[in-house]
């Protein structure tokens, strides 16, 4: 019985506890970052979020075993008061506006849309160079 406890002891001590960092990403009126999760050796996720005035765009990445599996993008509006003293102002209403999920397959995620593939590619590039 001793042995058995022993193995299981060393295989839960071998995970090492989720370690979460933040990164600047791109300008943006209320912020933007990166948040990378790892266990120290291999990437979990990647959350990056920016809020710009009209819009709040947020990427996911997923990892499994280190290696990215999906990556999701998601764009909500910002709708603003259109009448009276505060017109311009935020409503406070958001909406789902753009909802995509891209895979990763041959060494690369499938994105047809050329500025979501940069956004994306600077995201990792980023992350990258932070974890060098």
């Amino acid at each position: 019985m001793k042995p058995l406890f022993l193995i299981l002891l060393t295989a839960i001590g071998s995970h090492a506890a989720p370690v979460i960092s933040n990164i600047d990403w791109e300008p943006a009126c209320d912020g933007a970052n990166i948040e990378i999760v790892s266990d120290q050796s291999k990437l979990l996720s990647i959350r990056a979020f920016a809020g710009h005035s009209a819009s709040l765009i947020e990427w996911t990445i997923h990892f499994i075993d280190g290696i990215s599996v999906t990556a999701e993008f998601r764009e909500t509006a910002r709708d603003r008061i259109s009448e009276g003293e505060r017109a311009g102002e935020y409503s406070g209403i958001t909406r789902l506006a753009r909802l995509e999920t891209f895979r990763w397959q041959d060494g690369h995620f499938q994105i047809a849309d050329k500025i979501l593939a940069e956004e994306l590619r600077d995201i990792l590039a980023k992350v990258k160079e932070r974890r060098e």
